[in-house]
């Protein structure tokens, strides 16, 4: 009976040893909650460690700015001292510790480790692999410079002046446009009424608008040889000449070989050059053009087709008939000296 008491006692002292904190550390269940008084006399609550060895703070008192439970001086319950809740040191969710949200540790937001904003790995903004801004894959610009200084110039290049072939008739840059290089050119006889003499008549090449008719054939009117082909010259024809009529201002040949008397239109075929003729490119280009000034403007001395719009006079100022774009066209073109160009 004695012993049985003794081992009651034994027992009862090793629990109450137990009970307080005789066996290990902990004072609390780990989140358990009691509560505890605040400075000012209310009461508040606090929460056991999570190792359960202590309470934490008084919580809930008015001299508390946290309003959450986890001890420290925020509003998140995370246990730092950041407004996030991804327990690192900076305002963000992102759980790195630059300011951003993108995840990576410099302070743009497009996902990569530089400082640029474009998506890549170099600290230019134009999206490629090289540390120039020019968005390809050298080193530098220049490429892009001489290119957009090629682009300039082609757009400043004034288009070449055309004209039209000598023989052919048709546009022309050069005389590689007038092909073939020779052509023939097919006239009509004109036969003295007489059969004395005989010529033969051709199509001008850049009439006057009006046409002039001789032995039943209507041609383009000449005013002068520019009207009229290569090879031929713009000249009259008399009554005797066309049947009665006369034809002022026709392009014509005396020259066709084998053709006497000229019976028949065949034997009025001739070969001329057909040449590139350019009025305004500064050169006389044919027999097409009395001068070329380099220019097409009318009342300058050399007009838009380059015809003389001048008459040589000397001192007395009597009309010679002569006709000249410049001083130098007036050599031999008067009575008396001085001889000069005038356009009135």
């Amino acid at each position: 009976m004695r012993f049985h008491t003794l081992l009651i006692m034994i027992l009862g002292l090793f629990s109450l040893l137990t009970a307080c904190g005789g066996g290990d550390d902990k004072v609390c269940d780990p989140g358990e909650t009691q509560r505890c008084h605040c400075p000012d006399g209310e009461d508040g609550s606090q929460v056991c460690s999570d190792d359960g060895t202590k309470w934490k703070s008084c919580q809930g008192c008015e001299d508390d700015d946290d309003q959450s439970t986890d001890g420290d001086d925020d509003q998140t319950t995370d246990g730092d001292d950041d407004q996030s809740t991804d327990g690192d040191g900076d305002q963000t969710t992102d759980g790195d510790n630059d300011p951003t949200t993108d995840g990576d540790n410099d302070p743009t937001t497009d996902g990569d480790d530089d400082q640029a904003t474009d998506g890549d790995d170099d600290q230019a903004t134009d999206g490629d692999e090289e540390s120039d801004t020019d968005g390809d894959l050298d080193e530098d610009t220049q490429d892009v410079a001489e290119s957009e200084a090629e682009a300039e110039v082609e757009e400043e290049e004034e288009p070449l002046p055309t004209g039209r072939c000598s023989a052919s008739n048709v546009i022309c840059t050069a005389n590689d446009d007038c092909s073939p290089a020779q052509v023939t050119l097919q006239g009509f006889c004109i036969v003295r009424d007489d059969n004395a003499g005989y010529s033969c008549g051709f199509e001008s090449y850049d009439g006057t608008g009006s046409t002039v008719t001789c032995e039943g054939q209507t041609v383009g009117h000449c005013e002068d040889d520019i009207d009229c082909m290569l090879g031929t010259t713009c000249g009259y024809y008399g009554s005797n000449w066309c049947e009665g009529n006369t034809a002022d201002g026709i392009c014509r040949n005396y020259t066709i070989p084998g053709a006497d008397p000229c019976t028949n239109d065949n034997l009025c075929q001739i070969e001329v050059d057909n040449v590139c003729v350019i009025c305004g490119n500064g050169q006389v280009d044919s027999a097409q053009e009395e001068c070329d000034d380099s220019n097409t403007d009318d009342n300058d001395g050399c007009s838009s087709t380059c015809r003389f719009e001048g008459e040589c006079r000397d001192n007395s100022n009597y009309p010679t008939d002569h006709e000249c774009a410049t001083d130098n066209d007036c050599i031999d073109g008067c009575y008396d000296s001085p001889c000069t160009c005038h356009f009135d």
